[in-house]
C-alpha cells in the first residue's frame, strides 16, 4: 500500500509541475507544491507564493516562510 500511495503521490506532483512549472526541477517544485498545499485556504497567487521561497543554501534549513 505504501508504493501504491507513492506513485499516486509521483503522478500528482509531476502533472502539477507540467501544469504550473514545466521548466523547474523536481526539488523546486515540491517546495512550491507544499507552501501551496499549506497555503490553500489564503488563495495566494503563484508569485505570492514563490516571493516567500528562499531556500538557496546557507539558510539553516529554511526553504519558505
Amino acid at each position: 500500500m505504501v508504493m501504491n500511495s507513492r506513485i499516486i503521490l509521483d503522478t500528482i506532483l509531476e502533472q502539477q509541475r507540467q501544469a504550473v512549472d514545466p521548466d523547474s526541477d523536481l526539488g523546486t517544485f515540491f517546495e512550491f507544491f507544499t507552501a501551496q498545499q499549506s497555503l490553500k485556504d489564503f488563495d495566494l497567487s503563484y508569485e505570492e507564493i514563490e516571493s516567500g521561497m528562499v531556500g538557496n543554501g546557507g539558510d539553516g534549513g529554511i526553504d519558505s516562510i
